[in-house]
């Protein structure tokens, strides 16, 4: 849940919004976001270094003061964390907090991966091993005929 934001924000969130982070920051803007095809974006690409855009880091050990880092822009695993607003989406409020933790990298890369890149389509066969997260992503694409 968003606690507080940052003067260059804008209007995406606000505090009282739950969020979800995302491995890879989407402009909406630029060419790859535009085109449907793919979520790599130009302007927010993948970010392996553990620390913000700006080149810091906004977290430490509480007991020593050591710098601690993130692992692709964000930190779940954390009390608090600092992220930029273009590593979150906002979740719908209608959804069950307990329904939501699911949806992050597990549910869309099931959902993604047979849509995108197997071109799977309504009345296709498939297989699934397996209903965890990621079996479950691929059950909703395929058997409720979800296609965004």
């Amino acid at each position: 849940m968003v606690e507080s934001i940052g003067e260059d924000v804008g209007m995406r969130v606000k505090p009282g919004d739950v969020v979800m982070p995302l491995y890879l920051g989407e402009c909406g803007e630029c060419l790859n976001c535009k085109s449907g095809k793919t979520n790599i974006c130009n302007v927010h690409p993948i970010n392996l270094n553990g620390l913000m855009r700006d080149g810091t880091s906004r977290m430490s050990m509480a007991l020593t003061g050591e710098t601690a880092y993130n692992i692709c822009s964000y930190a779940t695993w954390s009390e608090y964390t600092v992220i930029d607003v273009n590593y979150v989406i906002k979740i719908d409020p209608r959804v069950p907090l307990p329904h939501a933790s699911v949806l992050s990298c597990g549910f869309t890369t099931g959902l993604g991966a047979p849509w995108k890149e197997a071109a799977v389509t309504k009345g296709s066969s498939v297989a699934v091993f397996g209903l965890g997260v990621v079996g479950l992503g691929v059950y909703a694409l395929v058997f409720y005929s979800y296609y965004p």
